[in-house]
């Protein structure tokens, strides 16, 4: 259950497939709850003055991870194919079981100021502690990060109720097609996070991270 509490110094938007599961856990072990005032996912806009005198933070993800996420948790990947379901969420966009893998432009965009803390999935533990340190003003302490329903642990259940088991790199599903694809359905994430994350797919700061 998430909390929204005006008293609460800071609150967290959930982005899918941005390691959420293992950033919840952390801060629910480190502050005992987890201030969020969206239901899991959901954009369920609460009074927004509530949230202006607190710090923000969101977890956001490397626009070509995430879609290979998405995918394979939104359908079945033995039998459509990573271009065949771009293909569909360009086609149709973001409805039914896709909803969630819509840009993450869509939450960012839903705070009325700059972000305080962007907690980058590739980097979630050092971005944790960040946030950690500056909260509870001091350097002698640490947050322990457990990774949390990664897909190469063969224990992540899909939505279509499918055990997936990632055996090879996220970039070896990728072909110049499925490229352009995610290139033209995640424009606005590139954008909007282009300090962090390159539109060239081979760009040298790009990492593998499940």
């Amino acid at each position: 259950m998430l909390v929204n509490d005006a008293d609460f110094p800071w609150w967290y938007m959930e982005i899918p497939k941005t390691a959420t599961t293992a950033i919840t856990h952390a801060l629910r072990t480190y502050f005992g709850k987890c201030c969020a005032p969206f239901a899991k996912h959901w954009p369920v806009l609460p009074d927004i003055k509530f949230y202006l005198n607190s710090k923000s933070l969101v977890s956001v993800r490397d626009p070509y991870s995430r879609a290979i996420s998405c995918w394979q948790f939104f359908c079945d990947s033995d039998t459509v194919s990573l271009i065949e379901w771009l293909d569909t969420c360009k086609q149709k966009g973001f409805v039914d079981i896709n909803i969630e893998a819509r840009p993450q432009s869509y939450w960012l965009k839903l705070n009325v100021s700059d972000w305080d803390y962007e907690i980058r999935q590739e980097h979630v533990k050092q971005d944790l502690n960040k946030f950690w340190k500056d909260t509870v003003n001091r350097s002698d302490s640490e947050m322990q990060v457990k990774r949390l329903n990664t897909s190469d642990s063969g224990k992540w259940v899909n939505r279509v109720g499918k055990r997936v088991k990632r055996t090879k790199k996220w970039q070896e599903y990728y072909c110049p097609d499925s490229i352009k694809l995610v290139q033209e359905i995640y424009e606005e994430d590139f954008e909007r996070l282009a300090t962090y994350y390159d539109r060239d797919f081979n760009s040298t700061r790009r990492i593998n991270v499940a």
